[in-house]
């Protein structure tokens, strides 16, 4: 009988154990692939190693903008040395309470003919949806 207990105390602790380390693996898969959304949008993270890949070598989250159409949000501030030409087609950038600035003061993005940029910034919960009709010069946006 003693041996039987010993056996199902035994179960029940490693079960409890089991069932508390469920919350922390859940947080862990959480911070490494963070998503969010917007208007049903779902957007990826802005990182590194997508930064570097689509940029090239020497790129990383906070010296470029995606140069590829897609739905991405900001992990970190931007400091751009060059002008950031929107991808073809529509691009979604959530700025998660981060700016985007350039080096030389100078206009930070620039909107090519038929190409659309959906701006939002989760920080204060606004979204605009920025195209070649919409001119921002004091805010530095240049589009045409």
């Amino acid at each position: 009988m003693k041996t039987k207990m010993k056996r199902l105390f035994g179960i029940l602790v490693g079960l409890v154990m089991m069932l508390g380390l469920i919350p922390g693996m859940s947080l862990a898969a959480y911070a490494e692939g963070q998503q969010h959304t917007h208007n049903g949008i779902t957007c990826e993270e802005w990182t590194d190693a997508l930064a570097q890949a689509q940029n090239g070598n020497g790129k990383t989250a906070a010296n470029s903008l995606p140069s590829v159409a897609g739905a991405y949000y900001l992990t970190k501030n931007v400091e751009l040395d060059d002008l950031w030409s929107v991808p073809a087609d529509t691009t979604y950038l959530c700025l998660n309470g981060h700016t985007i600035t350039r080096n030389n003061d100078s206009y930070v993005i620039q909107i090519a003919s038929g190409r659309t940029l959906n701006l939002a910034n989760c920080a204060f919960c606004h979204a605009l949806e920025l195209n070649t009709t919409f001119v921002m010069d004091d805010r530095r946006i240049l589009t045409g």
